[in-house]
C-alpha cells in the first residue's frame, strides 16, 4: 500500500493486530547502491507475500483436519526413545575427533545403531494411536532418521522438547497423507510417477550406501600408496579444494542463495558441511592428486582457481566444491604421512568404491543387456549455469524437483569394450 503512494498522500486507516495505523508518505527515492531492478525487486516482495499466505492457509488447515483429533503417544516409550537417543548420541560423539564434536545430528547413520537397542517385540508395539491409523516404534524411527535433527547438547532437557516437536511433525504427515489419500491423490499419475522415480533412486543409494560401508582401507595401504606417490621425484598436479557437504537438499539450496550473494565460502562450509575432518578448516580438504579422486578429481582438474562447482551427487549427499589452489608437486618427497593421511584414506576409500560399482554395474548391464541410445544425449545442449532446482509443495513446503545422481558412468566404457570383444 505504501509502496504505491505518491509524496504527500496519507493511506486509509488500517488494521493491525495492534490497532488502527495511518500513513503519511513523506518522501520516496530509490537507493543508489541498489542495483536490483524492478522486477527483481518485486518478484522477492512477490515470494514474501506468497509465503506469508501459504502459511496463514496452512494454518486455516491443519486446524481444519487436526481440530478435535484423538491422539495418544505411549510415553513409556517416548521416555525409553529419548534415553536411547542420548545413548547413540554420546557414543558416536566420543568416537568423533574433538573438533567435530559440537556437531550433534542424528541421521540415517545412527539408525541401525538405534533399532539395535530395542527388541523386535518393542519395536513393532503401537506407539503413536490415531483413529487413522498406528504407528509403532520402529516406522518412528525411520521417519526421526531422515529429518537430520540437530541437538544443542546431549542433555536429555535437549533431547526432549526436540523429539515432542518431532512427533508432532510425525503426526502431522500422517494426518495430511490420509487426508491425500481421502481426496484420490494417491491415484494421480504424475504422483505415481514421481514415486517411481525416487523409489528407484532410494534403491541406488542404499545400495550405493552398502558398498561404501563396505569399503576398508588398511593402515598397510596407505603406507603403500604413501610411498608410491609422494616418494617421487615426477610432476604431480595436485589441488586444494574447499568443500561443502550436506545430504540435505534446502541446505544446498540455502547455500547457493548465499554464495549468490557474496557470502564467504569457508564460513558457510564451518556452518553447513558435514564432513567432520574438514569443518573446522572451512571444509578445505587439503591437497590431493587428481588423478586419485575419482569423478571429483576429474572435474575439480577442469575448473580454475576461484571457480565454484556443483552440487555434485556422492555418497554421503551433496557436494559443492570451490578450487582455491592448483601445484604441480616436483618432489613430493618433502610431504609428511600425517600430513595427507586423512586425504590418502580418502582417496583410496573412493577408488575402492568406484571400482566396486564399476563392477558390480557392468555385471548387472550384461545381465539385464542393458542398450542406451547415444545419440538421444549426444546432441543435448548443456548449459553451464549453476542450478539447483527445487518442487515447491504448497504450504511453504519444498523438496528437490528430481533425484540427483552420484556421476558414476565410467562403467559404460568397460561395458561396451567387454561387449565388442564378446563372440
Amino acid at each position: 500500500i505504501i509502496y504505491k503512494l505518491q509524496e504527500g498522500q496519507i493511506t486509509k486507516p488500517i488494521k493491525t493486530k495492534k490497532g488502527w495505523l495511518i500513513t503519511k508518505l513523506v518522501q520516496k527515492e530509490d537507493n543508489p547502491r541498489n542495483t536490483e531492478t524492478i522486477d527483481i525487486r518485486r518478484n522477492i516482495v512477490s515470494q514474501k507475500i506468497t509465503k506469508r499466505k501459504s502459511e496463514v492457509l496452512s494454518g486455516v488447515f491443519l486446524d481444519k483436519i487436526l481440530g478435535g483429533l484423538q491422539v495418544n503417544v505411549d510415553y513409556g516409550l517416548f521416555s525409553s526413545l529419548a534415553t536411547e537417543i542420548k545413548k547413540v548420541l554420546d557414543k558416536s560423539l566420543a568416537a568423533r575427533p574433538d573438533s567435530s564434536k559440537d556437531e550433534k545430528v542424528f541421521d540415517e547413520a545412527n539408525t541401525g545403531k538405534l533399532l539395535g537397542l530395542f527388541g523386535p517385540k518393542v519395536l513393532h508395539s503401537k506407539f503413536i494411536k490415531l483413529p487413522i491409523k498406528n504407528s509403532s516404534l520402529k516406522s518412528f524411527i525411520y521417519y526421526f532418521s531422515h529429518q537430520h535433527v540437530k541437538f544443542s547438547s546431549t542433555d536429555l532437557n535437549s533431547i526432549v522438547p526436540e523429539l515432542h516437536k518431532q512427533v508432532r511433525s510425525f503426526i502431522e504427515q500422517e494426518v495430511l497423507a490420509n487426508e491425500g489419500r481421502n481426496e484420490g491423490l494417491e491415484n494421480s499419475l504424475s504422483l505415481k510417477t514421481d514415486l517411481s522415480r525416487w523409489r528407484q533412486n532410494y534403491l541406488a543409494e542404499l545400495a550405493l550406501d552398502k558398498e561404501m560401508s563396505l569399503v576398508k582401507v588398511s593402515d598397510e595401504e596407505m603406507n603403500n600408496f604413501y610411498r608410491q606417490k609422494y616418494h617421487v621425484l615426477s610432476p604431480t598436479p595436485q589441488v586444494n579444494v574447499l568443500e561443502i557437504l550436506n545430504k540435505d537438499p534446502e541446505i544446498i539450496e540455502t547455500v547457493f542463495k548465499q554464495l549468490e550473494k557474496g557470502a564467504d565460502f569457508r564460513q558457510l562450509a564451518k556452518k553447513y558441511t558435514q564432513r567432520l575432518y574438514t569443518k573446522e578448516k572451512g571444509g578445505e580438504l587439503g591437497w590431493f592428486s587428481v588423478n586419485e579422486a575419482g569423478e571429483m578429481g576429474k572435474i575439480v582438474s577442469k575448473m580454475k582457481i576461484g571457480q565454484t562447482y556443483g552440487p555434485i551427487k556422492v555418497p554421503s549427499g551433496y557436494s559443492i566444491i570451490k578450487l582455491i589452489d592448483k601445484r604441480i608437486l616436483k618432489d613430493t618427497a618433502s610431504v609428511k604421512f600425517d600430513e595427507v593421511k586423512e586425504s590418502i584414506k580418502n582417496q583410496l576409500s573412493l577408488k575402492k568404491f568406484d571400482e566396486i560399482v564399476e563392477i558390480k554395474t557392468v555385471k548387472l548391464a550384461k545381465e539385464f543387456g542393458v542398450q542406451i541410445d547415444e545419440s538421444a544425449y549426444s546432441n543435448t545442449e548443456v548449459l553451464p549455469t549453476k542450478m539447483f532446482t527445487m518442487r515447491y509443495l504448497g504450504f511453504g513446503g519444498k523438496m528437490a524437483a528430481l533425484p540427483l545422481t552420484v556421476p558414476l558412468y565410467n562403467w559404460y566404457n568397460k561395458y561396451q569394450k567387454d561387449k565388442s570383444n564378446s563372440p
